[in-house]
């Protein structure tokens, strides 16, 4: 590797697999002066050291893992003080409990402006301060628990008055904006229309237009409209999205399957539901590190159990407790909290984590729909964005 860097000192994923080479045999003393001397030749140094140390080869290999965890937590009087203790912070929350690795994460509150300044290209460094604070330990959500939750009324109307089918064996929920659903929603109901009946509730919905879509489609498609007043839209979609579920769980006997809009076509569904049914709830889960981008909501399965009512209603109790002050990524903080609680407090089996080592990745059921760029752009003209 150190030949291959001398060949070619521009080629980024030498340095990273040499940076790996030297954590894997507990020699991280010698991997940060490597990168401080990409940092004095290319100006991406301390970036090239975040990638080595929340790369998702070591979220794939329990040594590599554990060789992270182990690195000695320094104070933070530069930047790559700070990506380590970055680093070591998220390997600790990965290994559990939560509370282990926050404490280190924490430290990251304490840096110099200056070098939080010097952070920019690495806004999870940068930013993670108050991402901190929204893990949960399982002893946390118990005392979260014993509190009174802010009320929740939204102002809910369903468009032409049709409710949701919720008495067969499976229902399939969404929630987007309206842009989203003007972009998404009839491309939506296409690929999964046929699966099993569908409920769209759509945020500051016009509901003339989705009237004009649902007419095409019969009475197995519904949708209901909320408005909103607030201004992080995106964060309270993502997350409103279970008090949403606890909701029509609760008022049939449908399993529900919730699902972001953005969905061109599903595929081999059958095997999804023989995979999603292992456990009472199953969600996919990324390879990463970085701790709140673990799991993710994009499509979770929820079957009618007394288990998944527990779990939806301690989570949603959770995100209600958020509401007024959430931020973009509190629905996977809140994913992994639950996560670590359901373990402890219901039993390992509740909840299924799919990913690729377990031979069904998120793209083998779902092929989205647009581009990454097209999504941004709609967030920003909506207000989309979060935070």
């Amino acid at each position: 590797m150190q030949a291959a860097i001398h060949a070619e000192p521009e080629n980024k994923d030498n340095w990273i697999m040499l940076g790996l080479y030297a954590v894997m045999a507990g020699l991280h003393g010698q991997c940060r002066p490597l990168f401080e001397k990409r940092e004095e030749l290319f100006g991406d140094g301390a970036a090239l050291y975040f990638s080595t140390l929340v790369s998702n080869i070591v979220a794939d290999s329990p040594h590599l893992l554990a060789q992270v965890a182990a690195i000695p937590v320094p104070d933070i009087r530069d930047m790559f003080d700070a990506v380590t203790v970055f680093g070591v912070g998220a390997a600790r929350t990965c290994l559990g409990p939560v509370e282990q690795g926050r404490a280190i994460l924490r430290r990251l509150n304490d840096m110099p402006d200056k070098i939080r300044c010097q952070l920019d290209r690495l806004p999870q460094v940068q930013r993670s301060g108050r991402i901190i604070e929204m893990f949960f330990s399982p002893s946390e959500i118990e005392a979260m628990r014993a509190e009174a939750a802010p009320a929740w009324d939204p102002d809910i109307s369903s468009v032409s008055g049709k409710r949701p089918v919720l008495s067969g064996p499976l229902h399939i929920f969404t929630l987007a904006d309206q842009s989203y659903f003007e972009r998404f929603g009839e491309g939506f109901i296409q690929a999964v229309g046929g699966i099993a009946p569908v409920h769209i509730h759509v945020m500051d919905g016009d509901e003339t237009k989705i009237e004009a879509v649902l007419a095409r489609f019969g009475e197995r498609v519904t949708a209901t409209v909320e408005p909103f007043e607030g201004e992080n839209l995106a964060p309270y979609c993502a997350s409103s999205r279970f008090l949403h579920v606890q909701r029509l769980l609760k008022a049939g006997t449908a399993d529900i399957l919730c699902m972001d809009i953005d969905v061109a076509e599903v595929n081999d569904f059958d095997r999804y539901l023989h995979r999603a049914r292992t456990d009472k709830i199953s969600l996919f889960q990324d390879s990463t590190t970085v701790p709140w981008l673990r799991q993710w909501a994009t499509s979770i399965y929820f079957g009618q159990s007394k288990e998944a009512e527990l779990y939806l209603e301690v989570l949603c109790h959770l995100i209600r407790h958020h509401l007024s002050d959430m931020a973009w990524f509190f629905d996977q903080t809140a994913l992994l909290s639950m996560w670590h609680w359901a373990r402890e407090q219901i039993g390992e089996d509740v909840v299924s984590l799919m990913n690729e080592p377990d031979g069904y990745r998120l793209h083998d059921f779902i092929t989205p729909s647009g581009a990454l760029a097209e999504k941004i752009a709609l967030r920003r003209g909506t207000g989309l964005e979060g935070v």
